[in-house]
């Protein structure tokens, strides 16, 4: 954890939350058509309870904990209404709906891209930084692809690739003059990506000079070629996995050992089953396995060991590979602390991928349900420190899901889902020897069904 009485700047909240009952700062239960809610206390302290309508309560919460004990399984089946989201929009202060990227930087703030300028976001509130016309030292555009962080600094990519540094004394990012030594005579470099490395190495990934290596005081580049004789390469992603090698995608798949580009015999790998096949590396899961894609319907599992490639097509007519979902446009994917996968899309919102079982869970947008998805174009994916999942659209803002929240679960009543919980006032609810769990409402008795997640 940061130190930030060191800092000298405001604390985000998300970075502090040391309740562990958390729903917007405390975990609610829909019962008697009232919350239930714990307010955040000491460990030592007594958890207290309010009870607006107070009948029956105090022995159904007493009922609840009995069922959920440590790890038990009243919930366990993934209903995708019982991931439930949080939004932020312009109700908490974000001035746009459209999100091009997030992300986090060292001392926990999340940067929002977008195509109205750059955002950074506290926990409370939103500070904009924005292009000022005429000014040739601060953005270049309102039209901010995505933020990355190197070493403590911070680097902003606007419209045309522009490359920005993060001024902390004036507080604006203003534009860093990038240099590539070329015939005698410096040219501009347009950026798609950067990366450091373990080593402190900066890594830049351009759609001309191909894979560079920055030197940060001066600005100037080092080019490192990936095809031999080629004089003109495009890197659209680079990713470091959790041996340290980099992975590159220029007209195909590549790996760089970066220990030895510094002993002067670079060490890259092209694979040549995957050249010109994929564009984009979307993530490298803990295993070491490359996931790739073309911003299309088709994701592809690469494995280093095997070689072994694992096609997933987003459509339900293939007739090859895995068929997750009806996707069309794979935006981003994520792999959480619990080894679930998330894959973003636009328009389909998101798939949760259960490796281990092959199942899938689809969360979309719900007019009816506040805490579904704000939006169902999905442009990128964030597990934070604290491993809360923050989700970016484009015409909803933000969604955050906390996966503590996800652990009681939250079993509540639609109007338009027959199989939800058939009343929104619930008095009594017990668990049976044969392992069923029954609902007394104001409608009759409710039997809820674990293995499917309805009732």
């Amino acid at each position: 954890a940061v130190n930030f009485s060191e800092r000298k700047i405001d604390r985000p909240s998300f970075k502090i939350e040391a309740s562990p009952f958390r729903f917007n700062g405390n975990p609610h239960l829909t019962i008697h058509k009232a919350p239930v809610i714990f307010a955040p206390m000491r460990p030592d302290k007594e958890i207290m309870a309010c009870f607006p309508h107070g009948l029956f309560l105090p022995k159904m919460l007493f009922i609840f904990f009995a069922l959920m004990g440590s790890g038990a399984s009243l919930f366990s089946q993934i209903n995708p209404r019982s991931i439930q989201f949080e939004r932020i929009g312009g109700k908490e202060g974000l001035p746009v709906s459209e999100i091009k990227h997030i992300y986090q930087d060292s001392l926990g703030f999340l940067w929002l891209s977008s195509f109205g300028g750059l955002f950074r976001y506290d926990g409370h509130t939103f500070k904009v930084y924005k292009n000022s016309t005429g000014d040739p030292e601060g953005l270049f555009s309102n039209l901010v692809a995505k933020v990355c962080e190197s070493s403590g600094r911070l680097w902003a990519i606007t419209e045309y690739d522009r490359l920005h540094l993060f001024d902390a004394a004036t507080d604006r990012f203003r534009p860093f003059k990038l240099h590539f030594e070329k015939g005698g005579s410096d040219v501009p470099v347009n950026v798609s990506h950067l990366l450091e490395d373990r080593h402190g190495v900066i890594w830049v990934a351009t759609r001309k000079f191909g894979l560079c290596r920055l030197d940060p005081a001066s600005g100037k580049l080092s080019r490192q070629p990936l095809h031999p004789g080629r004089t003109d390469e495009t890197v659209t992603s680079i990713l470091e996995d959790p041996q340290g090698n980099i992975w590159l995608c220029a007209d195909g798949l590549f790996r760089m050992n970066p220990i030895s580009v510094d002993a002067g015999s670079p060490e890259i790998t092209a694979f040549p089953r995957l050249q010109k096949a994929y564009y984009f590396i979307y993530m490298i899961d803990k295993s070491g396995a490359i996931w790739m894609g073309n911003e299309s319907s088709e994701v592809a599992r690469f494995e280093p060991l095997s070689g072994e490639t694992r096609h997933y097509y987003f459509y339900n007519n293939s007739s090859d590979g895995t068929v997750l979902s009806t996707f069309n446009h794979v935006t981003a994917m994520l792999e959480d602390r619990q080894g679930m996968i998330w894959v973003a899309s636009n328009p389909s919102g998101i798939s949760l991928f259960d490796p281990a079982s092959g199942k899938v869970t689809i969360l979309k947008y719900d007019r009816n349900d506040p805490q579904s998805l704000s939006y169902n174009a999905v442009t990128s994916l964030l597990e934070d420190r604290s491993g809360i999942l923050w989700a970016s659209t484009w015409g909803g803002g933000l969604s955050k899901h906390d996966p503590v929240a996800r652990r009681f679960g939250h079993q509540r009543h639609f109007q338009t889902d027959p199989k939800s919980l058939g009343s929104p006032t619930a008095s009594y609810f017990c668990e049976t020897p044969d392992g069923s769990v029954w609902v007394i409402s104001e409608i009759g008795l409710s039997k809820f069904k674990r293995q499917e997640g309805i009732f």
